[in-house]
């Protein structure tokens, strides 16, 4: 302890502030990896819910009709078990073949047994489920319900994360379906999650470590060159003192009015400047994977191609994120203006966006005013007006009608563009830091959309401002 109190104040400050920056580190990536984890089990719990109820919606037959056409109503509940097993494991085993790291599965309450198991199948299987155990809630609410249970019966008992959906017939519940995952597997792509998440952690912190360590070591040095002055000869002491306090003082001036700049700068300039110098690395080799992927679909059989189009539009869309992270990156030096006319713009868009409203059974209205040529970037503002429709038509309900208004300010001589939706309208703490990166309530999103118009719009010296009510919302766009 007295060896800690014998290092400079400068030291101890330094090792003070490392060892804060290391507990922030530590605590930010346990804080995103809990998001990630809740993010997994909202995506697991769609998963299964979807199996199960495919699985109830594809049993065409009462368990009875089973049993009436075996002439089997007679028989032990052990021998309507087996008959139904066979009747209903094919049927199981093809979905399991789909779903092969689910467990699945038929319940028969009138039997009190399981009548079918996936992805393994033993007769042992095919017994009794305590009342007890979480599954039967379903017959009491009569809607699926979530269970965790530590007891699973395919899994050989190992913790699992099930779902529960009751099988109706005639108005009666006769038993239900579940499918679950093992926990082991939710826990195994988190973990995979946080051991990257602390590796690219690790190397941020040993950069800012050596940032704090350079900053501390001149701070140092600049404290030690005042100490100096102040202990050499006194009869000097207003030639050397003077002007090294001075020059400090200037530094630390300057210092602090970069500091303030800096804290000026918002979320999408830091992005920027990551985007363009990373996008090249990765646009790369998923063009590559890509072109493979392209390549290889030609003589696949149809299953196999259904899963090679699914890999190419999550490559497509990882490219699209690439691209919203670039035009983060844009300045306005780096746009090329020239005069074009809004509404042209806006026509040659339309049949893009009426297309996509209809096939979300919306409509597209276009009310162009009459307005002058003025300084654009044509591909930028197609992605402005792109990005704002898309968001005004995914916000409402079928039926609804998005309107995009050009006119022209007769005060102030400017261009406007409304883009109006019948949505419920944006709530007020979303409204309150709309446009920042990442801000996004839609569960595929990215939250970059509204940040990439917001910077086009600055670069074309226009604001955008919104009016937005629970029937619906309006992005105003004025073109200075």
């Amino acid at each position: 302890m007295n060896r800690f109190f014998k290092v400079s104040i400068i030291n101890r400050a330094y090792f003070i502030t490392v060892l804060l920056v290391i507990a922030f580190v530590i605590t930010l990536a346990l804080f995103i990896t809990n998001n990630y984890l809740e993010k997994e089990k909202e995506s697991r719990a769609k998963e299964i819910y979807n199996v199960a109820k495919l699985l109830e919606m594809n049993l065409n037959f009462a368990f009875d009709d089973i049993l009436t056409k075996e002439n089997a109503h007679n028989q032990s509940n052990q021998e309507k078990v087996r008959i139904l097993n066979e009747e209903i494991q094919p049927l199981l085993e093809n979905y399991s073949r789909l779903y092969p790291h689910l467990g699945m599965g038929y319940y028969s309450i009138d039997l009190d047994s399981v009548i079918a198991i996936a992805p393994e199948f033993k007769e042992d299987f095919l017994k009794r489920v305590p009342r007890t155990f979480p599954y039967f809630k379903s017959y009491k609410t009569g809607k699926h319900e979530y269970v965790y249970s530590g007891d699973s019966i395919a899994w050989y008992g190992k913790s699992i994360f099930a779902i529960t959906y009751p099988i109706e017939k005639d108005g009666r519940i006769i038993g239900h379906t579940w499918t679950n995952i093992k926990m082991d597997d939710l826990y195994e792509n988190v973990t995979k999650y946080l051991i990257n998440l602390l590796l690219f952690g690790l190397f941020l912190l040993l950069l800012l470590i050596i940032f704090i360590k350079v900053v501390f070591n001149n701070i140092e040095k600049q404290i030690k060159e005042v100490t100096d002055a102040i202990i050499s000869d006194s009869n000097h002491q207003s030639n050397i003192l003077l002007p090294e306090l001075d020059k400090m003082a200037e530094k630390l001036k300057s210092q602090k009015k970069y500091e303030e700049e800096i804290s000026k700068l918002d979320k999408l300039s830091s992005i920027g400047e990551m985007a363009a110098t990373i996008a090249h690395e990765i646009r790369n080799p998923l063009t590559t994977i890509r072109g493979f992927l392209q390549l290889k679909s030609v003589d696949l059989p149809e299953k196999e191609m259904i899963y090679n189009q699914v890999m190419i539009e999550e490559l497509d869309r990882a490219n699209d994120i690439i691209t919203e992270y670039l035009t983060l990156a844009k300045s306005a030096d780096s746009y090329h203006f020239e005069q074009k006319n809004l509404n042209r713009i806006i026509e040659e868009m339309f049949p893009l966006i009426e297309s996509y409203a209809i096939k979300e059974n919306k409509t597209a209205i276009l009310e162009l005013g009459v307005i002058p040529d003025i300084e654009l970037n044509k591909k930028e503002m197609k992605q402005l007006i792109l990005n704002i429709c898309r968001n005004g038509i995914e916000a409402m309900n079928q039926c609804g009608h998005l309107t995009i208004k050009t006119t022209l300010s007769s005060c102030e001589n400017e261009v406007i563009m409304e883009i109006s939706d019948e949505g419920i309208g944006i709530p007020a703490a979303i409204l309150e830091n709309i446009g920042q990166p990442f801000l996004t309530t839609k569960s595929g999103g990215n939250g970059l959309g509204l940040s990439v118009c917001y910077r086009i719009a600055k670069n074309h010296n226009a604001t955008i401002d919104i009016n937005t009510s629970p029937s619906g919302s309006t992005f105003i766009i004025k073109f200075k």
